[in-house]
């Protein structure tokens, strides 16, 4: 066998072998994805019995009384000087 043939069936058993290591690798990621377990998002189904606590609540409290508009009093500004 000469250095030529060598060479060319050297570069011919490379390139199987890098074809069988990226076709293992695809495998392996292929089967990485598939076991990955993504959970679903529970945000509604967990919001849903806060908000019916919330009405709950909010219907065995009674209203709220908002006081009324705060009037401005002059006389309560003591660190206020007045320009004359």
């Amino acid at each position: 066998m000469s250095i030529r043939e060598y060479l060319l069936t050297a570069c011919r058993d490379d390139a199987r072998r890098a074809g069988e290591r990226n076709r293992l690798l695809l495998e392996a990621r292929r089967a990485r994805r598939a076991s990955r377990h993504r959970p679903e998002p529970t945000a509604p189904a967990s919001a849903a019995p806060v908000r019916w606590l919330a009405r709950l609540i909010s219907a065995a409290l009674p209203p709220l009384s908002h006081p009324g508009p705060t009037t401005f009093n002059s006389r309560s500004n003591a660190g206020v000087s007045r320009i004359k």
